[in-house]
């Protein structure tokens, strides 16, 4: 987990958290004392906080916000993300991936010790870093409460070129990836589909 703490960009430490919701990962809670959430890995990953200041690090208001727009697909607890603003949930110890175009989850890892020591031999690969090099090299910073948004979705053959993405608000990425998952979720794989945006 000190290989997490050292890539740390900034954080909201506070002298004292206090949580809204019950978490039994004694790492994550860990974790959340020494930073209350922040960016890291160069703003690829972003950690939510208690009373942060910044609405897009608050943890309770992202996922009030992921619970109202994702509905019934959005499960556990969002803890994070990556810089397509996919969403790291802990459901009960464990760790997944909650894909926001498609409302699925992926298993990662098994509690949140686990978790950092996956970022710290992984880190590029699970934040989406290499995406967010070059797209900066090309546009300039990301800023605090942006993510990347493909011009196309890639799981209806979007491209993983920079060229191809922008950088979008943060609840407005969730927002518009919601409508996707929403029509999407649970249809059997290559069943056709006409997306309505509206």
């Amino acid at each position: 987990m000190n290989n997490l703490i050292r890539s740390m960009d900034f954080s909201f430490k506070k002298e004292k958290i206090q949580l809204n919701f019950k978490v039994e990962d004694e790492s994550y809670i860990q974790f959340l004392n020494e930073t209350n959430g922040g960016s890291f890995y160069s703003q690829s990953i972003m950690f939510y906080g208690i009373d942060t200041g910044i609405n897009c690090y608050d943890i309770n208001e992202v996922n009030d916000f992921l619970s109202r727009v994702y509905g019934k697909i959005f499960t556990g607890i969002s803890i994070g993300c990556d810089v397509f603003a996919n969403q790291f949930l802990i459901k009960e110890k464990d760790i997944y991936l909650f894909n926001i175009e498609s409302g699925t989850l992926e298993f990662i890892a098994r509690g949140f010790k686990d978790f950092a020591d996956l970022l710290g031999e992984d880190w590029e690969y699970l934040s989406g870093y290499q995406y967010l090099n070059q797209w900066q090299k090309i546009n300039n910073s990301l800023g605090k409460c942006c993510r990347l948004l493909p011009l196309k979705p890639f799981i209806i053959g979007g491209e993983f070129d920079v060229k191809q993405m922008i950088k979008y608000d943060f609840f407005d990425t969730l927002r518009y990836n919601s409508k996707l998952a929403k029509q999407i979720y649970d249809l059997p794989d290559g069943q056709s589909v006409e997306i309505k945006w509206e």
